[in-house]
This record gives C-alpha cells, structure tokens and sequence, in this order.
C-alpha cells in the first residue's frame, strides 16, 4: 500500500534513527495557568505550515461560531451555524437553530468532556469486541506502559524492559523528528504471542510523544515567581496568541492493491499543528503496519488451510498529551486506508483534534474502538476549544475519566469543566478557574500513574506490566 497525503501541509525538520535522551522540558513548567496551557496547547507546531490561519483569536471571533461547516448527521446541530455535537453526550435541542444541549456530566461545546465519574458497567472501548474484562484491562496497560516508554528514549529499556525481552516483544524502535519549532516522537513495536499480549496473539503497536519550544515559554518562565494578575494574563494572551491554531483539511489518498485502484476519503478538517506534528512519521509507520497486515494475513490464510486457528491483525495506536494527539490522527488515516483491521486508540490526556466530520469517521467505524483516558480536571483535555474562524473541535471516542474523587470542590464545581471558549481563560473574573487550571498541570496532566493504577487494581486486575515498577514514569 502507497500513501500519499493532498492538501498544502508541508513536511518539517528530518528524521533521526537513534534514540534520543529524554526532555523534561514540560515537568518545569510551574503551576500556573500559563503552563497549563502551554502544555496543552501543542498547537504552537504550525508556525511554518502552509496552512492559512482563518480569522484572528479575538473574543468578537465568536459572532462566527461553526458558519458554513458541513452538517454531519448524528454529530452537527444547527442550519447555519452548524455546531459540532458528540452523540455520546449531547443533543440537539431548539425548534429552529436547533443547539447541543449536554446530558448530565458532559460538558464543552460539543459535550463530548465526560462523564467524570466512573462507568458502572464495562467494556470500556467503543464498539465492544467480545472481549474479556481481563484482556481490556491489560490493553489499557500496554497503552499506559508503551506510551510512558516512548517518553524515556534512550532509558526506555531500563525503564520498561518488557518491550526489549524477546520472549514478549520484538523490533522495539524509536524515531525522533526535530525542528525549530518541536521535538517530537513516535515508537512501534510487535507484542508477541504470550501471557503479555492482550489477545494473546501476535499485535502491532505505534505510540506517540511530543514537547514544544515556543517563544511563548520564555514569557511564561519569566512569570514563574510573580504573583501578578497582569502578568499571568499578559502570558495566557501570548500562548493564545502564539498558537497557529489553523486548519488541515485532511483528504488522504491511497492506493489500494486488492482493486487497483487509487482510493479518496475525505476525514474532515483537523488541527494543522498536529498533522504537521505526525506527519513525518506518516511513511514509515504506514509502512510497518502494511507489513504487519500482510505478514499476519498470509499467516493466517496458511493456518486456515491447515485448519489451524488463525488470527486477524491487531493494531495498538497510543500516546500522552501531544502524543495522543498525534495518535488521533494516526489512527484516522490507518482506519481510512485498512478500515476491517482491528485498531485500539487509547491516549491520555489527549487535547482535542478534529471536526465533525473527523469525530464521525473516527466513531463509526466498528473496527476502530476508542478510548480516552482522562486524569480528574486535567486541562489538556479540555481544549482547544476551536481551530480556524472558531470552528470548534471535538474529542472522538468515549471517556474514561479517573480520579475525580481528588478534584477539589471548588475546581469540581468552577467554570473551567464547562469551558467552551478557551478565551474565556483571559477573563479577569476567572481567577478560580485560572487556579484550578494551574493545580492541573502537575496534579493531572503530569501525573496519571496513581489514579490510573488505582483504577486498575479497583477493577481486580492482576496482570503483569511492561516497566520496572521501581521505575520513575513520566506522567
């Protein structure tokens, strides 16, 4: 399979083979608002795009809300202004220009966020599988410890040696993509049949990471000791500001080799930072899943004629913060070339990435099972809040949200989880919720590892992990 990707995004900095030493750059962030939105708004990777930016960031913006964007059955409300609504937590409610109204526990715009306590029922993915409670658990693992290894680069076979024992996993690699603007990473790696693997069958994984290096983090860093309202608001408005938050309308074109043919599928716009964040890495992981796909497909066919069991492919795709962002878009783009492959999208703290007509796609494939992990009132999860001539954006997928029982009260019951406009952060009369957005940074973003292993020992899951538990994880 060839791919090949239409539109004007251009391909940024090159492609280093070694491992590199992990950056930290994004733990020395304070617990200010500031960071909380500098991590999470990776978006700063545009800069150089050449994808145009519609509109400016300005409060007035909003008089433009969604204008024009195509309606999506199921996922849109409205006629003229056509405002994204995530089935899963909202509906379209209003007798003419009909808006999304949020079930209890959702929240945002589309009220895709939620809920925020946790599922009394399982599976958890989308699109259940017929699995085991046990084998979800486990995926949910691998996801965890694959992207924790992908941040530690050089150290990741000492942190998590799972992936390096050859008894459980093979060809274990890392890339690493720099520019002026980013550092960003990608892994994969092929789990072994075996107690480890989820299904116990042979699977494919792809995980993602990046941290940002804008000039908005020297504004940001010089406000670190200052108690200063008219500092902090100064910073929040260059991180607004700095972000090229435009548009990636993402056609992607591929060659199909089953019919010969040259295939178009349409996904929607998306978040150009974060195409031109994944996009290097485009070719080559493609290109390790079409091998996989292959090698286990013809495995496979030979076993049936042996009349052996056989197995389909299993594709893992799994990131943090940027990270699963990056994976959002991965899996859209491998869903749209191999759309019968089994694919398991878990990020954590993942920002939102696409439209609509993204979300859609995304959701309605029943091959495709989605889950987005999110630590209590973490900030990431909750923007950006539109792309574009404020256009907003939306998460795919349902939500597993854990912790939330150590949110305090008065961040629970603040403004900052019912945030549609990020500008809103600007508001003078928002200090709660700027407070609230700094505590989030280390409290959640930053720390998954307790409420995430709480959830899964809640749940009676006994399995074996992939990295030293002794080992210091990164988030």
């Amino acid at each position: 399979v060839s791919t090949q990707s239409t539109g004007t995004t251009s391909r940024r900095g090159h492609v280093i083979d070694h491992m590199s030493d992990h950056h930290q750059l994004a733990r020395k962030i304070s617990l200010v608002v500031m960071a909380a939105l500098a991590v999470a708004a990776i978006v700063t990777l545009s800069h150089t795009a050449s994808v145009s930016r519609r509109g400016s960031l300005s409060a007035e913006s909003e008089l433009f809300d969604d204008i024009g964007n195509p309606r999506v059955k199921g996922y849109t409300c409205g006629n003229i202004e056509v405002s994204p609504c995530s089935p899963i937590g909202g509906t379209c409610e209003g007798e003419l220009e009909r808006e999304c109204e949020c079930k209890r526990e959702f929240s945002g715009k589309p009220c895709d966020w939620g809920p925020y306590t946790q599922p009394t029922q399982l599976p958890l993915y989308s699109h259940p599988s017929h699995v085991s409670h046990q084998e979800e658990l486990s995926r949910l693992q691998l996801a965890y410890d694959f992207s924790n290894a992908v941040y530690s680069n050089s150290l990741m076979a000492n942190k998590c040696p799972g992936f390096f024992n050859q008894q459980s996993a093979l060809n274990t690699t890392i890339m690493n993509v720099e520019s002026d603007d980013a550092d960003t990473h990608a892994g994969s790696s092929l789990i072994l049949p075996g107690p480890q693997s989820p299904s116990g069958q042979v699977e494919a994984i792809f995980g993602f990471r990046g941290t940002e290096f804008t000039a908005a983090l020297t504004e940001l860093n010089d406000c670190l000791t200052e108690e200063d309202d008219a500092c902090q608001l100064r910073a929040i408005k260059t991180v607004l500001t700095d972000l090229d938050v435009g548009q990636h309308d993402l056609t992607w074109t591929y060659y199909d080799t089953v019919t010969g043919r040259n295939h178009t599928v349409n996904l929607g716009y998306v978040h150009a930072g974060f195409y031109n964040a994944v996009f290097p890495f485009l070719e080559s992981l493609l290109g390790n899943a079409s091998q996989y796909i292959s090698d286990i497909t013809k495995s496979s066919h030979k076993k049936k004629q042996q009349h052996h069991h056989h197995q389909a492919p299993i594709i893992n795709v799994v990131g943090h913060s940027l990270g699963g962002a990056l994976a959002n878009l991965f899996s859209s783009v491998l869903s749209a070339i191999w759309p019968d492959t089994r694919i398991y999208l878990t990020t954590f703290g993942s920002p939102r990435v696409g439209s609509a007509t993204w979300a859609a796609h995304m959701d309605q494939n029943p091959h495709l099972h989605i889950l987005r992990v999110v630590n209590g009132l973490d900030i990431v999860t909750l923007i950006p809040t539109w792309i574009g001539l404020m256009d907003t954006v939306m998460h795919a997928g349902p939500q597993l949200t854990v912790g939330w029982d150590t949110v305090s009260k008065r961040c629970a019951e603040s403004k900052l989880r019912t945030m549609k406009n990020m500008l809103d952060l600007l508001n003078p009369s928002w200090s709660l919720e700027r407070t609230c957005a700094e505590q989030a940074v280390n409290q959640f973003h930053l720390n998954y590892s307790y409420n995430f292993e709480s959830f899964l020992s809640a749940q009676g899951y006994t399995g074996q992990g992939w990295c030293d538990p002794g080992a210091t994880l990164n988030f």
